[in-house]
């Protein structure tokens, strides 16, 4: 299969799983909660990153797949696997999601004068 079909497919994929996680957020918890709002939003965000983070496949140069496939493989189905490039890749993209929610919800209280 061309990797550019692969990428297009997750990428469709995720998308409509990040909707489908939304709605059901927004159906099971108002945007008047203590969930609700920009920390639904957040959530959302970081399970699409979690989903199209890419990430080097070992041994293979040139190729990439989504960081959590390479590091589930390289975790537990090789015998001197190397996960530590995905898992990085994995937390760096969860650690920009968190802070980039943490900075909306400080200026969206700020903007709204609490």
């Amino acid at each position: 299969m061309n990797t550019d079909l692969a990428w297009q497919v997750i990428a469709v994929a995720a998308a409509v799983g990040a909707v489908a996680l939304w709605a059901t957020f927004w159906w099971l918890l108002p945007a008047r909660t203590r969930f609700g709002g920009i920390w639904r939003w957040s959530l959302v965000a970081l399970v699409l990153v979690f989903f199209v983070m890419p990430a080097p496949v070992p041994n293979y140069a040139g190729v990439s797949a989504p960081a959590f496939v390479v590091m589930l493989f390289e975790a537990l189905f090789q015998t001197s696997g190397e996960p530590e490039e995905s898992m990085r890749r994995l937390m760096v993209g969860g650690a920009i999601i968190t802070a980039m929610a943490l900075v909306a919800a400080i200026v969206g209280r700020l903007m709204r004068g609490r």
